[in-house]
């Protein structure tokens, strides 16, 4: 839902996602989000999950380099899902405890992929580059964020848990009352609560039909 509206409020030769889907292979969902994302008239690259820390790294190099040129382009979306099965990207003590700078790596040794996600979500978006992220549990987010690289994602969607578990993500336990088939939107910077139904996953050839619509 997330790529299908970035796409269609964004140009095409100027919007650019990378997919990082952990789906395991026996799920009737695997391969789906890279097949409906890749249908879409946008460049998009399949991240495969060994390739993930590399991508992870260079993107952050990419940032760098947008920082010192002041480009904010092309506008880029990481659309991880499955954040829990990335360990790679889950937060270290050496990670948290030192200045994110680039300035601060060892030049004889590669930057390690949690702190170049970690650099990604605190500098990505004044820059043009967005994460874009589902987790299976709350416990498994905080093995990956701390609270304060938590609050980088000011637009978060909780589905059905624990009340205290929706106070730990919003300050609120309003997503403990949700039914079935029901979502919380939330704004940190707005501070708005909105209740949602989710739309169902699309199908390929529907993605693909409304594109062609579109361009006749």
């Amino acid at each position: 839902t997330m790529a299908l509206s970035i796409t269609a409020q964004s140009p095409a030769d100027d919007t650019r996602f990378f997919v990082l889907d952990a789906t395991p292979a026996d799920s009737a969902l695997h391969g789906k989000l890279a097949a409906v994302v890749t249908a879409l008239p946008v460049k998009a690259d399949d991240v495969g999950y060994r390739d993930v820390p590399a991508t992870i790294v260079k993107l952050a190099d990419e940032l760098r380099v947008r920082q010192v040129s002041g480009e904010t382009t092309p506008s880029t979306y990481v659309l991880i899902n499955g954040l829990q099965r990335y360990r790679e990207l889950r937060k270290t003590e050496e990670s948290f405890s030192f200045s994110m700078s680039a300035n601060e790596d060892d030049g004889a040794k590669p930057q390690a992929a949690d702190k170049a996600f970690a650099e990604l979500l605190k500098d990505g978006p004044s820059f043009g580059i967005h994460i874009l992220a589902w987790c299976d549990t709350v416990a498994a987010l905080d093995r990956t964020f701390d609270r304060p690289m938590l609050r980088e994602f000011d637009n978060r969607v909780l589905f059905q848990m624990s009340a205290a578990d929706s106070a730990f993500l919003i300050d609120s336990p309003a997503a403990n009352k949700l039914g079935f088939y029901r979502a919380i939107y939330f704004s940190e910077e707005q501070g708005v609560i909105e209740k949602f139904r989710p739309y169902g996953v699309p199908e390929v050839a529907f993605v693909r039909e409304r594109i062609a619509g579109q361009c006749d």
